[in-house]
């Protein structure tokens, strides 16, 4: 019987094959991998966290302001309560009153839940002498109810395009306190209000 010519020896350069130190077969191997992945794995929760903290004081941030804007807000409408001669625009005045204090105590809550504690700028960041000094105008003018309804339409049309900003950097729970603010200033802004697709 004759036997076949192996011809392996052109294939092979003669020496036996070596382990790779990734190969996972050696101890050496073995650690390097370990380390390698523990490396990664740290550097990957610091970068996330790195993230997630930016995005969180973001968030504390922009509660914070539009606790700040709210405030403001509720100050200018209180104007209005007290000094509108216009019983119709008086009564949407006090009605707007109470439904910004009740917004504004939420808003703090949410504050409070981050434990953001009020800068000092807080009641005052967004006061304006300016437009102080254009409503007493107004009302010594005789002027006040069509200067004061167009304060109360820009402002309260501000404090939802606030809202809509700040809203994706919140968490669920905050972003339903925030809606429902939203649906507020549209109602005391006569808009109506979105209706959830069947």
């Amino acid at each position: 019987m004759l036997m076949e010519p192996n011809y392996d020896f052109i294939m092979s350069s003669g020496q036996s094959p070596k382990r790779s130190l990734l190969s996972g077969s050696s101890t050496k191997g073995r650690a390097i991998i370990f380390f390698g992945g523990l490396a990664f794995v740290i550097v990957l929760f610091v970068v996330v966290g790195n993230v997630l903290g930016a995005s969180g004081k973001q968030a504390s941030n922009n509660i914070t302001d539009l606790a700040a804007y709210q405030s403001e807000l509720k100050r200018i409408i209180a104007i209005g309560a007290e000094k509108s001669r216009d019983s119709n625009l008086r009564s949407k005045a006090v009605t707007a009153k109470y439904v910004l204090e009740s917004d504004y105590q939420s808003t703090v809550k949410l504050m409070r839940g981050r434990g953001i504690k009020a800068p000092k700028d807080f009641t005052t960041r967004y006061s304006s002498k300016t437009l102080d000094t254009q409503l007493d105008d107004a009302d010594k003018s005789n002027n006040f109810d069509a200067e004061y309804q167009a304060i109360y339409t820009e402002k309260l049309t501000n404090y939802k395009t606030k809202m809509s900003s700040i809203y994706p950097t919140l968490s669920a729970s905050e972003q339903a306190v925030v809606k429902q603010q939203n649906n507020n200033a549209k109602i005391l802004l006569g808009e109506p209000l979105d209706t959830p697709s069947q």
